[in-house]
């Protein structure tokens, strides 16, 4: 906690507040409980508390994460792309634009999320504001996105991914990747082996080296192996989970323009034309629709 001195005796509050921005003045904070914080985050500077962290200001491209708890912050969240804010409970923010946001829970937005990466482990809502829009950049969440509009009558590519957790979204789409660099590993390995052994038969022994080298590419070849054994049988695991998957939401309350890719579990769609108040799900393995109802 923090330690404070009322001019006769310490206490420690399990609560600490920096009164103005955290900036040159303050240094990065790291504190092992909740973090009120008064003015701005300002830019390049580091905020990690393990409870809940309330920002009354902005955050200008800064890493904000809360361990244990969820992040308020009541300005926006204004970056280049450079800005890591990360929760393990929920997010809420006036705006955000250019950034990157992770939370295990909701991520709460009032006026939009423009040209930002946003995973969320519930749902992302931008609905409490006058705009409520979400425009170009990447949305994953497992169970919903609610948003008035998504897109822009400029046609902004917007990628809208529900139905699956982004975590195990990002394992299954590195998994394929994960696979042939093992098998390049692999083949590499065998070619070794087989060129050690040929070797050896034609002279009947190896020197030293060759022979810790052939040992070596022995090795690779089992570790290999097993471990792209690993990955197909963790691949084939997670297809069979997602099979079974059927939630996943995207509601537009207003309006979502061309050029919005959505993603349901597996089904993909990419909008051709400006659909109005309209709800996607996933039935069947395929993308259906229904009118915004609320």
């Amino acid at each position: 906690g923090q330690l404070i001195w009322d001019g006769s005796k310490i206490e420690v509050d399990p609560v600490c507040k920096i009164k103005g921005d955290v900036c040159f003045e303050t240094g990065n904070i790291y504190f092992n409980g909740a973090l009120i914080i008064d003015g701005n985050v300002r830019e390049g500077f580091v905020v990690k508390a393990d409870d809940d962290i309330e920002i009354k200001g902005n955050v200008e491209k800064a890493y904000v994460e809360s361990l244990e708890g969820s992040i308020t912050i009541h300005g926006g969240i204004v970056g280049i792309g450079q800005d890591n804010i990360r929760a393990q409970g929920k997010i809420l923010s006036k705006f955000v634009q250019n950034a990157s946001l992770c939370a295990r829970g909701d991520v709460i937005v009032t006026e939009f999320i423009l040209h930002s990466f946003v995973d969320s482990g519930g749902s992302v809502f931008v609905t409490r504001g006058k705009k409520g829009a979400i425009i170009g950049g990447k949305i994953r969440a497992t169970k919903e996105v609610c948003a008035k509009t998504i897109g822009n009558v400029a046609e902004t590519v917007t990628i809208i991914q529900v139905g699956i957790d982004p975590e195990t979204r990002e394992e299954i789409n590195s998994m394929a990747h994960d696979i042939q660099n093992a098998q390049d590993e692999l083949k590499k390995a065998v070619m070794d082996v087989n060129t050690f052994r040929a070797m050896k038969e034609r002279s009947g022994s190896l020197s030293p080296e060759k022979e810790e080298a052939y040992q070596l590419a022995r090795s690779m070849q089992i570790a290999m192996t097993s471990e792209i054994k690993y990955l197909k049988q963790r691949s084939e695991n997670l297809q069979k989970e997602i099979e079974y998957l059927k939630g996943g939401k995207i509601a537009v309350m207003d309006r979502i323009y061309p050029r919005v890719k959505i993603t349901i579990v597996k089904a993909e769609h990419e909008l051709k034309e400006i659909k109005k108040n309209i709800c996607f799900y996933s039935r069947l393995g395929s993308i259906t629709s229904s009118s915004y109802t609320g």
